[in-house]
């Protein structure tokens, strides 16, 4: 879970760096795992401690894919080839 949270944070980061604009003071992801981390910690989740800890993570394994798949759709559009492919698209 932190490992996928902190690739989404470096992957927007360095997307802010190759796009030259200034990337969040606060990542969303952090918040969640803060949550999590902190109610397993105290105790609270009690059993549901390993439950929650996996929800969590595929909650944000699926919005880091999310956020691939577009920022791959945009650069594709953008220089108008293919994902995976080096043929250009024809032009309409």
């Amino acid at each position: 879970m932190v490992g996928v949270a902190f690739s989404n944070v470096i992957c927007k980061v360095i997307i802010c760096q190759m796009s030259s604009t200034q990337p969040e003071l606060f990542h969303w992801f952090l918040f969640p795992l803060a949550l999590v981390v902190y109610a397993a910690i105290s105790g609270l989740l009690g059993r549901m401690e390993e439950a929650a800890l996996g929800a969590s993570t595929a909650l944000l394994t699926a919005a880091h894919l999310h956020y691939g798949v577009c920022v791959g759709r945009q650069l594709s559009e953008h220089l108008n080839i293919y994902i995976f492919s080096l043929k250009k698209r024809v032009q309409e």
